[in-house]
């Protein structure tokens, strides 16, 4: 009878190891992979690194993988973002990701401030280069605030604000912008009509906006009805100001 309670016991433990091995060996990652799509070379570079960056979960048990850990692993790369991190039990992690794509630069002091449509800053860089297709982008140059790369503007800076909303004020046109200048004189005494921003297209026509802080939302919409209509030498030698209204300071016009 004591030697059946002894195999007994030997038996339940050996069940259990093999029960313990079985569970380690079935729930332990083995697989992980990225879903993406991509508008340029460098972003897939920047990709491949981060696959190989997750390997490190790899033979983790499953049930100890966080999917928040994952995002966060991953949160360094300034030029995609994680959209959904999955874990799959038994084996297996998914995540999907999504390119940043740059949008506009600022420039400051030489350098190059790469935006995407979001307003985070992605990179630092000598030169106005695109990584889509080589070409420069839209520019906003003139008194710009101090930024840094693979941050989100703060965007406490009202007329830098401005200035942005006018580089997506002609939507997927806005490469027809070629340079948005940021001016801004007697700061202290916060006088309105002269923070100034000067929109240059890529055919030549030029756009002052006085005031830009003022009325910025009815100043953009009345700078994209102009220009829609402008025609001919207009559109190459046309110079333009838009202001707010003398008769009515709830309204805008131009000249």
């Amino acid at each position: 009878m004591k030697h059946k309670k002894t195999a007994a016991v030997i038996a339940s433990v050996l069940f259990a190891i093999i029960l313990l091995i079985s569970f380690r060996l079935i729930f332990t990652v083995g697989s992980i992979s990225v879903d993406y799509s991509i508008c340029s070379a460098e972003t897939e570079k920047e990709i491949s690194e981060a696959k190989e960056k997750l390997n490190t979960f790899l033979g983790k048990n499953t049930f100890s993988v966080r999917e928040s850990e994952v995002s966060e692993y991953l949160a360094g790369y300034a030029y995609f973002e994680v959209e959904e991190v999955k874990v799959r039990f038994p084996r297996e992690i998914r995540v999907k990701v999504k390119e940043r794509r740059e949008a506009f630069v600022a420039e400051k002091n030489g350098k190059f401030f790469f935006f995407d449509e979001n307003i985070f800053v992605l990179s630092e860089k000598n030169d106005n280069v695109s990584r889509a297709d080589g070409k420069p982008l839209t520019v906003i140059d003139g008194d710009v605030p101090d930024l840094k790369g693979n941050t989100q503007y703060s965007g406490e800076d009202e007329l830098f604000g401005s200035a942005i909303k006018f580089v997506f004020a002609l939507e997927d046109a806005r490469n027809e912008i070629a340079k948005i200048t940021v001016s801004r004189y007697d700061n202290s005494e916060k006088r309105h009509e002269w923070n100034r921003i000067i929109v240059e297209t890529e055919e030549g026509a030029v756009f002052t906006i006085s005031e830009a802080t003022v009325l910025a939302d009815k100043k953009v919409e009345l700078f994209k009805t102009v220009y829609a209509s402008l025609e001919g030498e207009d559109r190459v030698n046309g110079r333009y100001t838009i202001f707010t209204s003398s008769l009515d300071d709830s309204e805008v016009d131009y000249e």
